[in-house]
């Protein structure tokens, strides 16, 4: 986030805007609001929603990155990785053991069929 100082009194003011559009379900706007007011938490919030509740993982992506959240960031890369690897039909694409693996609510793949856009072999 930046690193530009905001008048406190209108950073809570901001927060407040914010917090008061995520309760109307207006994420965008809110999410502006908080990288504006730099509030991390804010941010974090919007993007569990889009993650685990909206199964969107690009847009969480966006606002764990400006909230400087580095675990869910990873966690973001690891599913994509995975997910790209199913996509490609590569042999084993999963990790040998049991506790180690996926499990396919964890990939993001957004209600999308990956199947239906795997390339094609020859």
């Amino acid at each position: 986030m930046a690193n530009e100082k905001i008048d406190p009194a209108l950073r809570a003011k901001m927060i407040r805007k914010g917090n008061e559009l995520m309760q109307k379900g207006e994420l965008l706007k809110a999410g502006e609001l908080f990288k504006k007011a730099q509030y991390a938490s804010g941010l974090i919030r919007i993007a569990d929603i889009y993650y685990f509740e909206q199964n969107k993982p690009l847009m969480a992506y966006g606002y764990y990155k400006a909230a400087g959240k580095k675990q869910m960031l990873e966690r973001i890369h690891e599913n994509f990785l995975v997910a790209l690897k199913i996509w490609l039909h590569e042999d084993d694409p999963l990790p040998k053991s049991e506790e180690n693996k996926p499990k396919i609510t964890e990939l993001p793949s957004a209600g999308l069929n990956l199947m239906e856009f795997r390339p094609k072999r020859k």
